[in-house]
């Protein structure tokens, strides 16, 4: 099971726990309830081997367009039947946007370096490993397209590393 972090407008600087904050006048059972409600579902980010969680969130906050969701959608299958056949230890690794509306799945790799694969928003996908230094690897940058890519393969290469 994955640990789940909450925005960072449900977070409470003042140091009161949860329990504090609801025995307040201000702000008391009611308030706090109605408000934990509001926001329901406003995750940024997933800790963990939860394949589904980690895309839902991806999903939600980084809003893909259409093309970048489809290929996120065909890339998720993969990795989720992935998971399903080897250890889910293995399937740490987060997605980002990148500021150029660009969604990045990156993933540190086993054998050192840094794997990322990088959707654009007119559908390009591009793979990549940068070997960390000192690692004989040779680095790796390859093209698609969803109509040249095969997203099992792609999905196995992800994980290779």
């Amino acid at each position: 099971m994955s640990n789940i972090t909450l925005n960072a407008a449900n977070a409470v600087g003042s140091g009161m726990n949860i329990q504090q904050l609801k025995q307040s006048k201000c702000f008391g059972q009611t308030e706090y309830d109605k408000i934990l409600k509001d926001n329901e579902g406003t995750l940024t980010q997933v800790y963990g081997d939860d394949v589904n969680s980690i895309f839902l969130v991806a999903y939600n906050n980084l809003i893909p367009n259409d093309l970048q969701t489809e290929i996120l959608h065909l890339f998720q299958e993969k990795l989720h039947y992935i998971e399903k056949q080897i250890d889910p230890e293995r399937l740490k690794f987060t997605i980002t946007k990148a500021m150029d509306n660009e969604i990045c799945i990156n993933r540190k790799a086993t054998s050192g370096g840094r794997i990322k694969l990088i959707i654009n928003d007119d559908g390009v996908i591009a793979f990549s490993f940068l070997p960390d230094k000192g690692n004989k690897r040779e680095k790796v940058l390859n093209f698609y397209t969803t109509e040249s890519v095969d997203f099992e393969t792609l999905a196995f290469d992800f994980f290779s590393f």
